[in-house]
């Protein structure tokens, strides 16, 4: 049975049953680490793409050449680039589905050689008239047969495999977590933590093994048992955790100051025991969790970057064709040639008005949703705002029963659960939280209270920022030559006020100093960098 997998929105709002239409599902792209690896690589396309036309192909498709063969309603196809150094081969097999009438399913692989490494790109596309295809993504198997030894995939440094990741020690669990906030990551990694309950410390409540086996080259499953969540907790904070049989998505461009909800917690699985794991139903999380892995896809693999379309491969083959056939060519050689290349042009067109419609509609999609969640965060603020001035006129004031963290293990977390939209800690203060030496705990904990009380709202009164905190010991001033810029949300910020404690020391067991900034944009306050004195130039 198939299951509902809404691509794009955008088809939904055209009611024409007639129409065709064509949606890119994935996108991968890795580079091939075995000797020769091109060569048996395109082997082992060709051997996929017999079985998926349902004949034999052609001898010149096994000399890697350009080939056309059509066999009722299939069809497998190919061309190839060399020049110098450079070897260019690119194959398109399209096959109908085998249980949805006029729906047809197009795998373009390109093969790449040069600067001495042989490069992989995959993509998948659906036609149909469906306006809501229901379907169980998956990539093609060509994949799983691509990451046996003999050849190899690699994405960055990583070797791609068709298996979970176990989880077995604590340096596990660490590196793990590092390479989640690497910066170069370009797939999800989808974490199955395993309940405390559970008999089997290595079983989590979805089949890892499935989901492993349908996501290769688009994802890394890892599980995590029990008894190493706690490392998760220690390095990321309880907002970006997870832990006790939950899953959790982390998405490329993950980081420790991040936004909680952009990387999706699935608290406890809705699953059904059957023997892949899945049920039949539409909110079933493995289902929705193949939904956002192939979506990441899509974002993390450039199209013209990573990934070539058979078609831009296709029609530099042929205006190069085209070249060499003006000299030497007979005139129906030229013809021939001109003609392949006006088909291939009235393709492309007809491509690109169904791509552009679609962008459009996404545009406006987008940006409608853009406003609905501006109009929300505006009425949220605006909620806040008057909660803490009905709490102002019954006497009472805002977060007066909030406790100080015990300790700076703890600050973080206390700061995210009591302060969120109000306070943001970045990255790079919440490592310097974690090896901070300043002895007076609660009295950061107060500056943090007074910036997102009596500071912030002063800010959203229009106040300006040269606002006095009523604390014994420390002030609020500029920081000078001390400033600095961080990045942030895509944007660069200024740096330059900060809390600090009287006197001359930089004993960091006395001295206090918390950097931030206004943003006026999320009406939060921003820190940069704390405890600690930040070293300089001017320092």
């Amino acid at each position: 049975m198939v299951r509902s997998f809404d691509f794009f929105e955008a088809w939904q709002q055209d009611r024409d049953p007639r129409k065709v239409r064509q949606r890119e599902v994935l996108r991968v792209a890795a580079t091939l680490r075995a000797e020769n690896a091109a060569d048996i690589a395109r082997r082992e396309v060709l051997r996929w793409a017999a079985k998926r036309v349902g004949g034999p192909l052609p001898r010149e498709a096994w000399d890697f050449q350009a080939f056309q063969c059509p066999v009722a309603g299939r069809e497998c196809a190919a061309v190839r680039m060399v020049n110098g150094g450079k070897d260019i081969w690119a194959i398109r097999a399209i096959d109908p589905d085998k249980n949805i009438a006029q729906r047809t399913w197009a795998t373009e692989v390109v093969i790449g050689y040069y600067d001495q490494k042989a490069y992989f790109s995959l993509r998948l596309l659906m036609s149909s008239n469906e306006q809501e295809p229901r379907i169980e993504p998956a990539v093609p198997g060509l994949l799983r047969q691509l990451v046996k030894p003999h050849i190899g995939l690699i994405q960055g440094a990583e070797v791609v495999g068709d298996e979970p990741i176990n989880v077995e020690s604590e340096g596990d669990a660490e590196l793990f977590v590092h390479g989640l906030i690497d910066p170069n990551r370009k797939i999800p990694h989808v974490v199955l933590t395993v309940p405390t309950d559970r008999d089997d410390p290595n079983d989590p409540l979805l089949d890892a093994g499935f989901l492993a086996h349908v996501t290769v080259g688009i994802a890394k499953i890892i599980v995590v048992p029990a008894r190493f969540t706690w490392i998760i907790t220690e390095q990321l904070g309880k907002r970006l955790s997870v832990f006790n049989g939950a899953v959790r998505v982390y998405l490329p461009g993950f980081t420790e100051d991040a936004n909680p909800y952009e990387h999706k917690l699935f608290a406890r699985p809705r699953l059904t025991a059957s023997p892949r794991g899945l049920v039949d139903q539409e909110d079933n999380t493995q289902v929705i969790l193949q939904r956002m892995i192939v979506r990441a896809s899509l974002r993390q693999f450039g199209l013209g970057r990573e990934v070539l379309a058979y078609e831009t491969v296709r029609d530099i083959y042929h205006e190069q064709n085209q070249k060499k056939l003006e000299d030497a060519a007979t005139d129906k050689d030229r013809l021939n040639a001109a003609l392949e290349q006006i088909e291939s042009l009235r393709e492309n067109l007809k491509k690109t008005k169904t791509e552009n419609e679609w962008f459009a509609q996404q545009h406006d999609d987008v940006e409608a949703h853009a406003r609905e969640l501006k109009e929300r965060l505006h009425a949220a603020a605006a909620r806040n705002q008057a909660l803490t001035e009905q709490l102002r006129s019954a006497g009472r004031k805002p977060d007066s029963n909030v406790d100080p963290p015990e300790d700076w293990h703890q600050f973080s977390d206390w700061c995210d659960e009591h302060f969120n939209g109000r306070v943001t800690i970045l990255s790079a203060a919440r490592k310097e939280i974690k090896k901070a030496k300043f002895k007076d705990v609660s009295l950061a904990a107060r500056c943090v209270i007074w910036l997102a009380n009596d500071y912030r709202e002063k800010r959203q009164r229009g106040d300006g920022n040269r606002l006095e905190i009523n604390l014994d010991g420390v002030r609020n001033a500029l920081c000078g030559a001390d400033g600095f810029e961080v990045k942030w949300r895509g944007e660069s910020c200024k740096v330059d006020w900060h809390i600090k404690t009287g006197g001359n020391t930089r004993n960091p067991l006395r001295c206090l100093r918390i950097y931030y900034f206004w943003h006026e944009e999320s009406q939060q306050v921003v820190i940069a960098s704390m405890p600690a004195h930040r070293r300089t130039d001017a320092t």
